[in-house]
């Protein structure tokens, strides 16, 4: 990559060179138009000369000391301008600092659904496709970072996938024990929302992931490590946010959800990636635990006719019914959210492990039902309000576990996973099986991987749905 800036650099002085080849071809002219005699050429020409070298150096000193490509990253520019940094570690850093990635995830899909009515899918699509900024602005400790996935939302007018912004955050990290964050973010919950979907063991996050997840949302963490820098042991997470997802205009009650999440790393750093890539010389392991209450209002309306029976004309002996106006009628319904984690993971010499538990308490609380009716032009006649019945607490348990094992180290890797989730009743529990295959090409950066399993979904009307799936996914970070 460093042969890759070279060769930038020299194109840039290539083109900022044109000009000096062009003084010197003045210098050329105006000598055989006599105006210059042969002494005040040669001055002319290394004049020229030297002004180009100097601009060479210069450029190729920008490119070594300020431009630089991080694996993972992307294309890193640094400020020449330097400013001091944490708390922690005062040595000057760059003021200024602006990283560019992208990711690119291409994945082919084969379903066989067990069902009648639903036929075989093969398809290809690309999955994910994001571009990453981030860096610091003014002070080494103002950090930020933007994403955006290019094929993140899907429009249900159109069916088409559309721009989705992400990620929009400002991190004010001068005392690295309590840093505050603000902005569009994950939620800092459960551990495999928050590995990224680029370093996943498996083609996808799990069926407990999609059930426990709040993805991303908009609100304020305090955050902060504990440990000398680069040999962190312990991290921790305390945020408020507004409880009803990303790239909301507002909050849709005046209510929040709170969240906090402890993560212990007794031998230092272990960053949120599955699967043993590095062939961690020595055992690495990773403790955490969450807590989130989110307060959620939902509201549901219909409408029914309103009949009346009166004889028909034509048979008054028979009775029809005549629509004389309708019923609407609004439910709104509160309930308490209260979701608990746990989570633990080990690396060594290519083996990883990794276990999660999940627990939420549902407290629904007494509905309030209005009814309003209209006469046939649509006027209200009266309205009336009332509880309904409440469905009471509702428990659901997941369990998530993966173990994998690299057969050719920091290459080839083969993965298994099981993953539950078991709500109150019967018949409505679902589970996932799978298997993998993984091929490292440089790490994470690029890969190959193929999964293939199957996710069993009990039916109210007993007996198991059993859909097959096997998927294909090549994965780009550049």
């Amino acid at each position: 990559m460093r042969r890759l800036l070279e060769v930038v650099a020299v194109g840039v002085v290539l083109l900022s060179a044109h000009a000096g080849w062009a003084a010197r071809d003045m210098c050329k002219m105006l000598r055989d138009k006599g105006i210059l005699n042969e002494l005040e050429y040669n001055e002319c020409k290394a004049s020229q000369e030297t002004e180009e070298a100097s601009l060479s150096k210069s450029l190729q000193d920008f490119t070594k000391d300020w431009i630089s490509y991080k694996e993972g990253t992307g294309f890193v520019i640094n400020s020449s301008q330097m400013a001091p940094g944490d708390s922690r570690n005062r040595a000057p850093k760059p003021r200024f600092s602006f990283a560019l990635g992208n990711r690119v995830q291409v994945r082919y899909t084969y379903l066989s659904p067990d069902s009648p009515a639903q036929d075989e899918t093969s398809s290809f699509r690309i999955r994910r496709f994001k571009t990453f900024l981030n860096g610091n602005a003014f002070y080494p400790w103002v950090k930020y970072k933007v994403q955006v996935n290019w094929v993140g939302f899907n429009e249900p007018d159109t069916r088409r996938n559309e721009p989705d912004l992400e990620d929009a955050l400002v991190d004010f990290a001068y005392f690295p024990a309590a840093a505050l964050q603000v902005g569009q973010y994950k939620v800092p919950f459960d551990r495999q929302e928050l590995t990224s979907s680029g370093a996943q063991q498996f083609v996808d996050r799990a069926i407990t992931n999609a059930r426990y997840t709040f993805a991303r949302d908009q609100g304020v963490t305090l955050h902060g490590v504990l440990g000398a820098e680069k040999a962190e042991w312990f991290e921790y997470h305390a945020g408020v946010f507004n409880g009803n997802g990303r790239n909301k205009a507002d909050n849709d009650n005046t209510e929040h959800l709170g969240v906090a999440r402890l993560y212990w790393t007794p031998m230092g750093p272990f960053k949120y990636s599955e699967s043993d890539t590095d062939n961690t010389p020595k055992p690495m392991i990773a403790i955490g635990t969450a807590y989130a209450y989110n307060p959620v209002t939902s509201s549901s309306t219909s409408v029914a006719n309103l009949t009346t029976q009166f004889p028909n004309p034509a048979n008054p002996a028979q009775m029809v019914d005549v629509v004389t106006g309708s019923r609407s009628t609004l439910t709104e319904s509160n309930a308490d959210i209260h979701r608990l984690t746990a989570d633990a993971q080990l690396k060594w010499r290519g083996l990883y492990l990794v276990g999660d538990v999940f627990f939420e308490d549902r407290e629904n609380k007494l509905p309030r039902v209005t009814r309003t009716d209209f006469n046939a032009a649509g006027k209200a006649l009266s309205t009336t309000a009332g509880a309904g019945t409440t469905p009471g607490t509702q428990h659901t348990i997941g369990v998530l576990t993966q173990a994998g094992y690299f057969i050719i180290p920091k290459r080839v890797e083969l993965a298994g996973r099981y993953a539950l989730v078991n709500p109150d009743g019967k018949n409505n529990k679902q589970q996932e099986v799978r298997g993998a295959i993984n091929w490292f090409l440089f790490a994470h950066n690029m890969k190959l991987q193929t999964d293939f399993g199957t996710i069993m979904t009990q039916q109210a009307a007993g007996g198991d749905r059993k859909d097959f799936e096997a998927r294909t996914q090549f994965q780009l970070i550049f």
